[in-house]
Parts: C-alpha cells; sequence; structure tokens
C-alpha cells in the first residue's frame, strides 16, 4: 500500500509525534501511521474535495482508525508552521506521492551533466597531450585536474541513486 517514499516518511516517526499528512492524496500514510501505533495523533489534510472524500472512504474501510482529521485545507508553507506550533510538532517531512516532474528533472539534468563531464573530460585529455608533447609540467597538471573534473562530474550525474530515482 506505502511507496518507498512514504515508508521512508513513516520510518522516520517516533511514538509521541504527531503527524500532519499535508496533501494526504488517499491518506495511505495516516492509516498505516495509526494502525501501526506508529505515532500520538495524525492529521490528514488536501485541497481536493474528491481526494477528502476518498481519503475518508479508505479510513472508514480500515475498521474506522482514529485519525484525528481529515480536513479540506489549501496549505501553504506558513500553515504549516503554525500547525507545527499549535500541535506541538517539532519536525516537519515532506513527501510527495506525486513527484514525476520533478524527477523528470532530475533526470534530465544529470543526462546533461553527463554529456556536459564527457566533454570537460575529452578538454583535459587534449591538454594533458599537449604539455606532454611541448614537455610543459604546468600543462600536463592542467590537463589531468580538467580531465579529473570531467569524470567527477560524470560521476556525480550518475549518482541518481541518491535522490531514489
Amino acid at each position: 500500500m506505502l511507496n518507498k517514499k512514504l515508508i521512508a516518511i513513516a520510518s522516520l516517526i517516533e511514538p509521541e509525534d504527531i503527524v500532519i499528512d499535508i496533501g494526504c492524496d488517499h491518506a495511505y500514510l495516516p492509516i498505516y501511521l495509526k494502525k501501526e501505533k506508529l505515532c500520538k495523533e495524525v492529521y490528514a489534510s488536501d485541497i481536493s474535495e474528491n481526494v477528502i472524500k476518498i481519503a475518508k472512504e479508505n479510513i472508514m474501510k480500515k475498521n474506522n482508525l482514529a485519525v484525528n482529521k481529515v480536513v479540506k485545507k489549501l496549505v501553504n508553507a506558513f500553515n504549516i508552521g503554525f500547525c507545527s506550533v499549535l500541535l506541538g510538532t517539532t519536525s516537519v517531512y515532506a513527501a510527495g506521492s506525486n513527484t514525476s516532474s520533478i524527477d523528470g528533472f532530475i533526470s534530465f539534468v544529470c543526462d546533461w551533466l553527463f554529456k556536459i563531464g564527457g566533454v570537460v573530460a575529452l578538454v583535459g585529455a587534449v591538454m594533458f597531450a599537449l604539455g606532454w608533447q611541448r614537455e610543459d609540467a604546468e600543462g600536463k597538471s592542467r590537463g589531468l585536474m580538467t580531465m579529473m573534473a570531467g569524470f567527477m562530474v560524470i560521476a556525480i550525474s550518475q549518482s541518481k541513486g541518491l535522490f531514489g530515482l
């Protein structure tokens, strides 16, 4: 029922926490947290009336779990901070379940970084070769550093796993 991102968020919750799930979608996280008794209180919130209706239905299907409240609310950063102070929460975690646009953007950037890193490494290799040919120690050194920088950019571009992609 929970995807990897929601499981990761659930693992951060402490038994004494008060959780506010903003943009709750189908209320899977609040249901899971209450069912497993992983937090003190949990609130579910979404801007869409239809989503709120589905969330309430899902909560009712799960043996009337005591999710404290499901509300339709437009929530911005100020409201998150206000809710945190009002309910006494100390940590705010954000996990949207629909992150396809940002995931696509990260993949796009990483693909281009791979290409750019390859060009930088190639330029560094040419600089090194020219420094070798001319017996220029400084030219060789600059070439090697440029080539290594290119390879580092390539390595960073291939670390999409750090972003959960």
